[in-house]
């Protein structure tokens, strides 16, 4: 019979360890035994199992061959007590199960051997490791797994080391930290060994050059060059009312955030004396008024229509006008034209002198006959200049005078270039209460 694997654990009380015996069929009525080895002893010192006192050993067994039980049919099995054996190895996985037939004589032999696998050990290993409590005393060997765990576990280490001096409010790094200004800013630093040991403090400012650490507030004990210090980040560490009132002080304080005027206690009194809930509910009640008084939508382009009843006395006004304040585009197409069609157009204009120029003096509206009126009179100057054979001038009874003594000059005295008399206004014309014919 070859080996086979057999799992087991190192609590079983009933591992079994069978053999099967055959020739030309079944082997009956002959006597099997098994000696169980330490798979993992030497193999120039093997360790084997007595079975009388349930002990590993190397020499001196009382029982190192135990008979195995015929089953029939060729096979014969014993069960194998692990839980009962006393000095078993942490360090065994394996066992090994070697079996030999000593009877009869013609079918003496061995077989095997089995391998029983311990296939528990690992996960008994590793339950026993996770169960183990780490503390200082018994799993604090500088670097070990064990003390590492135990160092995470307090403080969710980013790094640990050894102080080269302390004071007040800080603590001297090794010498090997970062070298990278603010590095350690807001971490925890936990001194867990050496002077001031089981004390934990804020780091608020990291000197990368000096290793220096500024700390939250002072130490109760001032570390030294043998304090050990693990530094990381611990949820569950406590932050005290100091460290919650520096916190404070360092954001109501900070001018970046708040420019002009930092948040004092005063400050933070008048908010707290101050009925915050009905001053917001005031502006609120405004803000509701303001809003039903305007459109409830937009016109096109964004713009807001409203509707002005009245304005106050002298409110527009040249100085309530900005310059260009108003032009074309400020005002509709149609409402340009409107305006232009009460003005005079530039034909008009333009034709208005011809008119009046080109208008006859005939005598027939009353401005002509009128001597009072600008156009009689020039009526008359045109009748006087360019009618020198009219002979009823005397009749109307025109005078020239002389401005200065105010004596008669006579209309025949008067002649243009071609010796026809012409008169000209030189001097003022005596009135006439009588109308003009």
């Amino acid at each position: 019979m070859t080996g086979v694997a057999i799992k087991a654990r190192r609590t079983s009380t009933a591992t079994p360890l069978e053999f099967s015996l055959t020739g030309n069929g079944p082997v009956t009525g002959a006597t099997v035994v098994v000696a169980v080895r330490d798979g993992q002893s030497s193999v120039a010192l093997p360790s084997y199992l007595d079975f009388d006192d349930d002990e590993f050993k190397t020499a001196g067994w009382t029982t190192r061959q135990a008979a195995l039980t015929e089953l029939g049919g060729g096979f014969y099995a014993r069960a194998l007590d692990i839980n009962a054996i006393t000095n078993l190895p942490a360090a065994t996985v394996v066992l090994m199960a070697e079996y030999e037939v000593t009877a009869p004589a013609n079918v003496t032999g061995v077989g095997g051997p089995d391998s029983i696998i311990l296939d528990e050990f690992s996960s008994d290993v590793a339950a026993a490791v996770w169960d183990e409590i780490l503390t200082g005393a018994t799993h604090n060997i500088a670097t070990s797994a064990g003390r590492r765990l135990r160092e995470l576990a307090e403080f969710g280490q980013l790094t640990s080391g050894l102080a080269q001096a302390g004071a007040a409010t800080t603590i001297t790094l090794a010498a090997g930290e970062s070298a990278i200004d603010d590095f350690f800013n807001f971490a925890l630093i936990g001194i867990n060994g050496g002077t001031g040991e089981n004390q934990i403090r804020i780091i608020v400012d990291y000197d990368g050059t000096t290793k220096i650490a500024t700390l939250d507030r002072a130490w109760l004990v001032n570390p030294n060059a043998t304090s050990e210090y693990v530094i990381g980040l611990n949820a569950a560490a406590v932050v005290t009312a100091d460290t919650l009132n520096v916190i404070r002080d360092a954001i109501v304080n900070d001018a970046t955030r708040f420019p002009g005027a930092s948040i004092t206690e005063a400050r933070l009194a008048e908010l707290d004396a101050g009925n915050i809930p009905t001053d917001l509910a005031n502006i609120q009640a405004d803000t509701d008024d303001i809003q039903a008084r305007l459109p409830a939508s937009l016109t096109g382009g964004g713009r807001m229509r409203s509707h002005v009843e009245a304005f106050d006395a002298a409110v527009i006004d040249a100085a309530a006008i900005a310059t260009d304040a108003i032009d074309a585009d400020a005002l509709a197409a149609d409402a340009v034209a409107e305006i232009q069609s009460g003005l005079a157009t530039a034909a008009s204009i333009v034709a208005l002198p011809l008119a009046v120029w080109d208008f006859n003096l005939d005598g027939t509206y009353d401005g002509l006959t009128d001597r009072d009126q600008a156009g009689g009179k020039m009526r008359w100057m045109g009748i006087l200049a360019i009618n020198p054979s009219r002979t009823d001038i005397g009749t109307q009874q025109i005078q020239i005078r002389n401005v200065a003594d105010t004596t008669t000059i006579s209309s025949a005295s008067i002649t243009d270039s071609n010796g026809n008399p012409v008169v000209a206004f030189v001097g003022a014309v005596a009135r006439r209460t009588t109308a003009f014919s």
